[in-house]
């Protein structure tokens, strides 16, 4: 049975169009990378990464180790395709040890996508806009128990302490499912009582920080909202 989700935010809480990371903020979802199996992300990033080792945007994602392709692993990455254009961006996957880059797609700065990411045992795929740009077949399962971060890679239950490997963009919507069932829906959104811009679950978890569906950042520095 899917997960009852609510219509609209609570009266105490204002929707935005966007949350926006400026590279030091993040939010840990609280969901472990084994109970999702697949996200959309409505997104754009907004700034270009400058750090001299193939800089990327670790935008959802959790590994078992400092890796991000290590064992376990469940991650959507934008990340500088060094034989391209600095604003050409290759998106990537990471599944169970294995990068997944067949037929990646160019992402470029400034631009909203609607991303779709299928990380099912045998199914990994990766859709931009409705149009598949990565499919690739691992027939093996990850039992990742650590929680994906949003903004930013879980690395063996912390961030990685870089500020290059961020996601510097905007979200303007989340889902997180897991076997045709909503685990998550964030949605941007402001508490009215303090003006703390963060991400309500219409789902209804309860993140840790506040006791409350309303997950605010774990990482330093304050979001920006729109």
């Amino acid at each position: 049975m899917e997960r009852r989700r609510l219509l609209d935010l609570p009266s105490e809480y204002t929707r935005l169009n966007y949350i926006e990371s400026t590279g030091t903020q993040y939010i840990n979802s609280e969901l472990p990378a084994s109970q999702c199996d697949m996200f959309v992300l409505d997104t754009m990033i907004m700034e270009e990464v400058i750090y001299p080792d193939h800089p990327q945007y670790n935008c959802v994602g959790s590994s078992t180790s400092a890796s991000s392709g290590s064992s376990g692993a469940k991650n959507f990455i934008i990340r500088n395709d060094v034989t391209s254009a600095r604003n050409s961006k290759k998106a990537m996957i990471g599944y169970n040890g294995s990068w997944l880059t067949v037929g990646a797609y160019a992402l470029n700065i400034l631009q909203r996508y609607t991303l779709k990411i299928v990380l099912k045992y045998a199914e990994q795929k990766l859709y931009v806009n409705g149009n598949l740009a990565i499919s690739y077949t691992i027939t093996s399962s990850p039992t990742n128990v650590y929680p994906l971060y949003i903004f930013h890679t879980n690395y063996g239950g912390k961030p990685v302490q870089n500020n290059a490997l961020t996601y510097r963009g905007r979200i303007y919507s989340l889902t997180m499912s897991y076997n045709n069932n909503y685990m998550r829906e964030f949605i941007p959104s402001k508490r009215i009582a303090d003006n703390v811009v963060g991400m309500y679950d219409l789902c209804g978890s309860i993140c840790q920080l506040t006791g409350t569906p309303f997950y605010i950042n774990a990482g330093s520095g304050t979001f920006i909202g729109g």
